[in-house]
This record gives C-alpha cells, structure tokens and sequence, in this order.
C-alpha cells in the first residue's frame, strides 16, 4: 500500500505543478539552460517558461537539438544534463537529439510529450529516471545506449505506439510499472542481469506474444504479466532454479493463485529439459496447464564456438530492430509468427532470401559472422472479405467467438487454418471455436474453400 500511495501523490502533484522549477539562467536559440558549476563551465537544459506561463505556445516545439556547448556571459559552458521535468507536456515538440556530453537525466524530463516521434540519447548515460518517457503515445521505437543500466519506475508507461523494445545487455534493474499499458509491444528481451521482475512491469501490454526471462531471474511479482485480454503465447524461462513469485506488498511467496487464470491455462511454459521436474512441483510454476521443455545449448565446444558469439539482428519495417547473441559455428533457428492484421512476405539472411523448412523454422547456417535477418511483413487486406460466406447449399459465418456452419453432409471433413496455414481445427464439427480477432480465417468444408473476416 505504501507504493500505491506514494505513486498517488506524485501523479496529484504533476497535475498541478510542473517537475521543473520554471526558471533558467540564460536562452540561446530558444533553448532554456541553468548553470551547473561556474567554476567547471557546466551547464543543463531545463525549461523555457517561467512561472505563469503556462500556455502551450510557450513551450519547446517542432525538432530539438542540443549543443554540446552553449556560450554564456563570454565563456563556452558544456551541457551535462537534463532538468527534471524539462520537456514535461510539451506536446509539439517532435524530435530531441541531445550530444554526447550529457551524462544525466532528470525525472520526467520527457514526460507527456505526446507528439514525441524520435529521441538520439547520447552514449555515456547509465540511468533512464522514472517516468523518463511516460505519456510519449506517439513514440514507436527508441535506441537504447548500451551504457544503460537501469530503466527507472513508470519509465515506458503508457508510450501506447511502442512496438518493439531492445533492452541493453548491461540493464540490471527494470523498475515497476516500466512498460505498463504499451499495448502495442510485441516482444521484449529481458537482459541477463536482470535478477527481479517488479510490480506491474507488463501491464495491460495487450500485444505481448513472447518473453524470455533470463537466467538469472529469481522472483517475478504477480501483476507484472497482468493484462486483459492475455495474448500471451509463451512464456520461457531459462533458468535451472525456478524464480520466486511474489505478491505486490507482500514480496513472499504464500499459497496463493499469483497469475491470472487465462495465463496458466492457454500460456505454454517453456523450461530446460534438465529443470522439468523443478517447475512441475514449484508452487505456481506447477499451475501451468501446458509446460514444455527445451536444450539448453553449450556455448564452451572449443571445436565449434571456442566460447565466441556472433551477433544476430532482426529487423522489420514494422516492428523495429531486435539482437540477439548465438554461439559461433551454430545454427539460428527460428519461426515467425505475424501479428494478427499482418502476414508473412519475406525473409531474407545477409541479403539472401531464405525459406522455412517443413516445420515452420527457418535457418541462418552456422554462424561465422555477425548478420541481420531481414522480414518483410505487409498488413493484410480485408477488403471485400466479409463474415459470412454463402456457398449453397453450404453457409460459414462467424458469430460469438464461433464459426458456424450449415448445409454440410456429415461424411465432408472441416478444416480450419490461418492465413499462414497453421491448422486451427481438423475434423467434423458445425461449431468450431476461435480465439483470434481482426483476421481472416480460411475454412475449408469438403472440396469448397471459404475465407471469413473474424472481427
């Protein structure tokens, strides 16, 4: 109770009154700085308005830039950092590049700027305070410096447009509520050392498909994957100890369903094989309705990898860029799954298309170098597609979740797949169930095919 309420307060408080002090010491091309040290010649960005001015045309807009110095009363004062709350609201304000010599971020200096399109951070700063970012719902995609240590309390919250979300190696603490409400993230690649999950860290992420939680996760808290509807496909976790889960206030684990049911009933659990029986009788983790193993690969076969890793990107248009580290001398081997809306145009490796296999993977050969995996995804066209389909004597339609189908002889087999051609349903049934949506569906009844609009 005592985070809730502390969260309260401050959000009551930002309504009111603006994080920065709205004062500055000197403007040079709009731009409001206030004087760090004289002595040192150091400066920071901070607000352009003093106190009553609080219209809109007198904040920051259109593209920021920021100098790595600025001159002040005839001396050349560098810029170091950003004052709390220094951008807060300034809601027309499109891009921001600060330079390399800004180590340090105040809280909120981003906070709300909802036109915010395109952020350059520089590559010495270890910390994104809280609420860096929070309220920015037209950022889609932002580079993280690999300096990056911690991502501060609320840091993403509510940046609705984000689709995808490289987290650096060296990240060690993700604080709570730190991607809340980002209904469009897709994925997210938890860093190796991070060792705790805290309050509300994915919640209401309605797009999250897939995590990884590394190995040196020990405890996850409850309402981190809390969000409705659950389109959460699977969940791996990597490590040998199964991770402690805790409930928010309490930080020990009781007898207690932690989870939402949607999630131990439809998630699949993926552990390493050598781990099964841990999770099994772990408490929540045994919950579970589908738990499923997998190779944890050596790394140390002097004759293949010698301990080296190449690094492994994958890009698309539409969902940004995500790394990865394999072993050198193995195979990355992968699957692709589009997003409901979008489908599947194609692959390619090191500029090479490639093609899946049999089962649904496909394969970059063993690694030598780095290289990047290239997908092309369109977003499908529904047009002139609708959810009812009349094929007399033979009628599909979609209606309540259930795809319906009249006039067909008992002997004539119904299949239903996706427009991948993942099978969906394989048998005889008038009444098929069907949990996507905003999709076409393919539904094939003896020899006649039929294509539905799920909406």
């Amino acid at each position: 109770m005592k985070h809730v309420m502390q969260k309260v307060i401050v959000v009551t408080t930002m309504m009111f009154v603006s994080l920065c002090n709205y004062a500055y010491d000197f403007i040079v091309n709009g731009v409001a700085y206030n004087v760090i040290s004289n002595n040192d010649l150091t400066c920071q960005v901070t607000c352009n308005f003093e106190d009553g001015q609080m219209a809109e045309s007198s904040r920051y807009r259109g593209d920021i830039i920021i100098p790595s110095s600025v001159e002040y009363k005839g001396e050349n004062y560098t810029v170091i950092s950003v004052d709390d709350g220094a951008f807060e609201r300034c809601i027309n304000v499109k891009s921001i590049t600060l330079p390399q010599a800004v180590t340090e971020l105040g809280y909120g200096c981003f906070a709300d700027c909802s036109g915010l399109i395109k952020v350059t951070l520089p590559d010495n700063i270890t910390e994104l305070p809280g609420d860096c970012f929070s309220g920015c719902k037209r950022l889609a995609s932002i580079e993280l410096p690999e300096s990056i240590e911690t991502l501060g309390e609320y840091c993403f919250e509510y940046c609705s447009s984000l689709t995808s979300m490289l987290i650096p190696e060296n990240v060690k603490v993700i604080g709570r509520s730190c991607f809340r409400g980002c209904e469009k993230l897709g994925t997210v690649n938890i860093p190796k050392n991070v060792s705790r999950i805290e309050q509300k860290t994915f919640k209401d992420c309605l797009s999250l498909n897939y995590i990884t939680l590394p190995p040196s996760l020990t405890s996850i808290c409850e309402s981190a994957l809390e969000y409705k509807p659950c389109r959460l496909v699977e969940l791996k976790c990597t490590s040998e100890t199964p991770p402690l889960v805790w409930e928010e206030g309490i930080g020990t684990s009781i007898n207690h369903s932690y989870f939402p049911d949607e999630i131990y009933n439809s998630v699949t659990l993926l552990v390493p094989k050598t781990a099964y029986n841990k999770y099994k009788a772990a408490s929540e983790w045994n919950k579970f309705k589908k738990i499923q193993t997998f190779e944890v690969e050596t790394t140390d076969d002097p004759d293949i990898s010698g301990g080296k890793f190449v690094t492994l990107r994958v890009s698309t248009p539409n969902l940004g860029l995500m790394e990865y580290r394999y072993p050198y001398g193995y195979d990355a081997k992968f699957s692709i799954k589009p997003s409901t809306g979008w489908k599947l145009e194609s692959v390619s490796f090191n500029g090479e298309d490639i093609n899946a296999d049999s089962e649904g993977f496909y394969s970059t050969g063993p690694l030598k170098e780095s290289g990047v995996v290239y997908i092309i995804l369109s977003q499908c066209d529904y047009s002139g597609i609708d959810n009812s389909v009349d094929y007399s004597p033979i009628k599909v339609a979609f209606c309540n979740s259930i795809i319906k189908i009249s006039g067909r002889q008992d002997s004539l087999p119904v299949v239903v797949s996706d427009m991948q051609g993942r099978i969906i349903f394989n048998g005889y049934s008038d009444e098929v169930p069907i949990n996507s949506r905003d999709c076409i569906i393919c539904v094939k009844v003896g020899d006649k095919p039929f294509k539905l609009y799920v909406n």
